[in-house]
């Protein structure tokens, strides 16, 4: 199977190659820039320095606004099922996240930043996918696919992904766009989107994008490991109201988020609920920030951010007196960071600041208190500094940095990244090494008898070569270990949530891609393989007769996406997601009370998507796609071993979407 997805890849890449980290943030017309100028725009996602994604410190993937409307996408899960490495599995209740390079990366191993916000809610550090993150208003997407600790801290050690949303260039600008999806007859979504930007001659300005969608997960059955099922048409609805603001008045910016999601879902932890339990995230993000540019070399950024969240919220009225415990805690972040950047020459850049936060948690149910201290509150603070110096010797690169933590519940850490690059038209090469870590959040605290930090080693090499004027390769190698993880799993004995730290767990891997465009056409293909590290008899992650892979996480990816302008009005597109085997967790036997594995066949998704922008009517878009034309079944598979079913996702899909702009 492997051989022929190689000989699959290779023909893609002789046909239509690749662009997929191409970026749009500081050009105009997009779709007529070369290959090299699209190469050459500038990112900071791995270094305060603006570098080039050849030369930054980093393996880095970057989407624009363009990349996300050939896609079809209209959620942030969407588009990161094109990224390499990336895949998604179930976690319990009906909540899917994020695995990296062969390594479940749900709890506090990846970082989400939305405007420079933090998205990871505060009690386990988890993200939850599908149909949440709006993309509709975004300007780009900066990924590191790979650690970020030094840099972002403790939820960065898989990988960084920084979101940034569009903001108006001149005057009034504004965009409304609405979407209505189809599956076998049935609606399976709906949305819409709304933005708005004002930025006067002075420099200030003030946007808004507001949104409210709807999604089924699934039309399918959901079956337990026990053999329960239950149809999840209508019953796995899930919704999100999301606003966002930002503004800046006089060199003083404000970023304002609120976020509002709601699960249905009856699959819960092991067995399903006899009824539907809606699971609710509340969550306030904010920020002001000030840039002093202190002179033409030195410029220092103080900021403070506040969050509130209220996750994974069972109430009273939601559970219908099902077994579940009722869940209502809150807990609140606020930071204080200031960071600089001094460039004493051209060839030298030096940056560095300092954070400190206090979490504090809350039980909002009167009889419940937290476990550790018998206490309606759990508070810890946390300090760091860090720094980074960019060297150019050579025309090469030269990266160095750390940044030391310090827990008030946990010996203090102190996390290297040292990299060297080498760029020129023709080819880059990079050698990275980076430490990271993850002090344990409030409830993997309160869940655990002794629970302790995890740190994670990561070496990578990347080499990318310009294959001719209109393509370029790239190819990259890692090795992840992870120290101490701290893993989760569902305590039978108690009937609730515990952790506890393994041994060690990782991956080692590479991951192809090959960047395309000429005249009308762009194009993208990837290939990411990764085998797992880790050789106990037994591993929640891996069961005793798996060799070379985690649960749940295909060995095996391949990615395209392929954009091609008919006219200045008609543009087609289409994707490709395909994952090979997977082994996952099938039902338990309860005479002889063994649990069966099944091996869930390859998986190929490919989705056709179609734009007309009249000429006759400025502004005016319209979509329609095809999602999952082959009609296959998407499962969602637990990445751990933990007695949850595969939870399924949508089959064929139709959607039409219209757009209406004025820039």
């Amino acid at each position: 199977m492997f051989k022929r997805i190689l000989i699959f890849c290779v023909f893609i890449i002789n046909t239509v190659g690749v662009w997929g980290q191409s970026m749009s943030s500081h050009f105009s017309g997009y779709d007529t820039l070369s290959l090299q100028d699209l190469m050459n725009i500038k990112i900071t996602v791995a270094s305060v320095t603006e570098l080039t994604a050849k030369e930054t410190p980093a393996i880095v993937s970057t989407i624009s606004s363009e990349d996300i409307k050939a896609m079809g996408a209209n959620d942030l899960m969407d588009v990161l099922k094109l990224i390499p490495g990336f895949q998604f599995g179930v976690d319990v209740e009906g909540v899917v996240g994020l695995s990296v390079r062969g390594n479940w990366s749900h709890e506090g191993k990846v970082v989400l930043l939305y405007d420079g916000q933090e998205l990871n809610e505060g009690l386990y550090s988890t993200l939850q996918f599908g149909n949440h993150y709006p993309v509709q208003n975004i300007e780009r997407i900066e990924i590191i696919r790979g650690p970020g600790s030094s840099m972002y801290g403790g939820y960065a050690a898989h990988a960084v992904i920084n979101v940034v949303t569009r903001t108006a260039k001149a005057n009034v600008e504004y965009q409304a766009s609405a979407r209505y999806d189809m599956s076998e007859g049935v609606n399976t979504g709906k949305g819409l989107n709304l933005f708005g930007g004002v930025k006067a001659k002075s420099g200030n300005s003030f946007n808004i994008q507001a949104s409210q969608n709807s999604t089924q997960r699934s039309l399918s059955k959901y079956y337990d490991v026990f053999g329960n099922n239950y149809s999840m048409e209508n019953e796995s609805w899930i919704h999100n109201s999301f606003v966002n603001f930002n503004g800046s008045i006089s060199g003083i910016k404000v970023t304002a988020i609120y976020d509002d999601y709601l699960i249905n879902e009856r699959d819960e932890y092991q067995e399903i609920a006899p009824g539907n339990v809606p699971l609710k995230f509340t969550n306030i993000w904010s920020e002001i920030k000030y840039d002093w540019q202190v002179s033409n070399k030195l410029k220092i950024s103080p900021k403070i951010n506040y969050k509130k969240q209220t996750p994974w919220k069972y109430t009273s009225d939601d559970t219908l007196n099902l077994n579940s415990a009722l869940f209502d805690i809150t807990s609140e972040r606020i930071s204080f960071n200031i960071n600089s950047i001094y460039t004493p020459t051209s060839k030298i850049s030096i940056s560095g600041g300092a954070n400190y936060f206090t979490d504090k948690s809350t039980q909002r149910i009167e009889s419940n208190y937290f476990y550790s201290n018998n206490s309606k509150t759990l508070e810890y603070g946390n300090f760091a500094v860090y720094g980074q110096a960019l060297f150019q010797i050579l025309k090469t690169n030269i990266i160095a940095g750390c940044r030391f933590n310090n827990n008030s519940r946990f010996a203090s850490t102190l996390v290297p990244r040292i990299g060297i690059t080498k760029s020129t038209d023709q080819f880059h090469l990079k050698a990275l090494y980076s430490k990271s870590f993850r002090s344990p959040s409030t409830l993997n605290i309160d869940l655990a008898d002794h629970i302790k930090p995890e740190v994670t080693d990561v070496i990578e090499i990347e080499g990318g070569l310009r294959t001719n004027e209109n393509g370029y390769l790239t190819i990259n190698a890692f090795h992840i270990q992870t120290k101490d993880p701290i893993i989760y799993y569902f305590n039978e004995l108690t009937q609730s949530d515990s952790y506890i730290n393994a041994s060690s767990t990782g991956s080692s891997g590479f991951e192809l891609d090959y960047k395309y465009k000429k005249g009308k056409l762009t194009a993208t293909t990837s290939l990411s393989y990764y085998a797992i590290l880790e050789k106990e008899e037994m591993s929640i992650f891996s069961f005793n007769d798996q060799e070379n892979e985690h649960i749940g996480i295909a060995p095996i990816k391949l990615n395209a996406l392929v954009k091609y302008s008919i006219s200045n009005e008609v543009s087609v597109s289409a994707t490709l997601n395909h994952l090979s085997k997977r082994e996952g967790i099938d039902i338990v036997d309860e005479q002889y009370k063994v649990l069966k594995t099944k091996t869930y066949q390859t998986f190929t998704e490919i989705n056709l998507f179609a734009e007309y922008s009249p000429s006759h009517i400025k502004g005016l878009t319209l979509s329609f796609g095809c999602t999952n034309i082959l009609g296959q079944q998407t499962y969602y598979i637990q990445p751990y071993n933990n007695y949850h079913g595969a939870l399924p996702g949508l089959g064929r899909n139709y959607q039409f979407k219209i757009t209406f702009q004025n820039f």
